[in-house]
C-alpha cells in the first residue's frame, strides 16, 4: 500500500527577483501576497500481484493521523483485500 499527496500548483511561471542585500526590503523587490487557489489532494491505493483495489480519495484538508488512516482506508478497503 502507499498514498501520495499531489497538488494543482505551478511554479513554473514563478517570478524571481534579483537584488542587493540592503534591496531586501525595498518595495520594487517584494511580491504581493495572495491566495493561489492550489488544491491538495491525498489518493491511497493497493496492489498485490495482479489484484488491486480502487484509488481511495481522501477529503480535503483532512489531517491524515493513524486513527484517521484506519477509519478511512485501512478498515473499509484493505481488510476486505
Amino acid at each position: 500500500t502507499d498514498e501520495s499527496t499531489f497538488s494543482t500548483a505551478s511554479f513554473r511561471n514563478r517570478l524571481w527577483v534579483t537584488r542587493k542585500a540592503s534591496e531586501e526590503y525595498h518595495p520594487d523587490c517584494i511580491d504581493q501576497t495572495f491566495a493561489s487557489g492550489y488544491k491538495t489532494r491525498i489518493v491511497w491505493g493497493t496492489f498485490c500481484g495482479t489484484l488491486k483495489l480502487d484509488l481511495v480519495f481522501i477529503p480535503g484538508k483532512t489531517n491524515l493521523n493513524s486513527v484517521l488512516y484506519v477509519q478511512k482506508v485501512m478498515e473499509p478497503y484493505l481488510i476486505l483485500f
